[in-house]
């Protein structure tokens, strides 16, 4: 959280994580919320037509949903995630673990007034695949 806040200024983030066996991605971690408790609540489904269960699917997938396309990108997510988007735009990412998509990072500035830019996208992609690669060792190094 502390990173994507002071590192690229994106001022709220989720980790929804998927459970082995589970239909659902589960809120493990969030920053920036009013109420944290709360957002680690939220979950949202892995199969089906909503905007996360399609980017769950994708190898490596990113989006950046821009101010101009919330009102769309809103109606594309499970309901309970609706009232989180913020109008300022949203980032969206898929972790991985040896190829395997096990999770969503969602992240903005925090502030609707705050629009998310290009730079912002560019820096939460290159974070989003060291994200991967750390969850990896790790992974395997809990293992061994």
């Amino acid at each position: 959280g502390q990173t994507l806040e002071k590192g690229l200024g994106l001022g709220r983030c989720l980790l929804f994580l998927k459970a082995t066996n589970a239909e659902k991605l589960g809120c493990y971690y969030a920053h920036g919320f009013d109420d944290p408790a709360a957002a680690r609540k939220l979950s949202a489904l892995t199969r089906g037509e909503t905007l996360l269960a399609k980017l769950f699917t994708l190898t490596s997938g990113s989006l950046w949903v821009h101010p101009d396309r919330v009102r769309l990108a809103r109606q594309k997510l499970d309901e309970e995630l609706r009232p989180h988007v913020l109008e300022s735009g949203l980032l969206l990412g898929t972790i991985h673990l040896k190829e395997r998509p096990v999770g969503v990072i969602w992240a903005d500035s925090g502030s609707p007034a705050l629009a998310l830019n290009k730079q912002h996208y560019d820096e939460f992609k290159h974070m989003i695949r060291h994200f991967g690669t750390e969850f990896s060792r790790l992974t395997n190094a809990r293992r061994s």
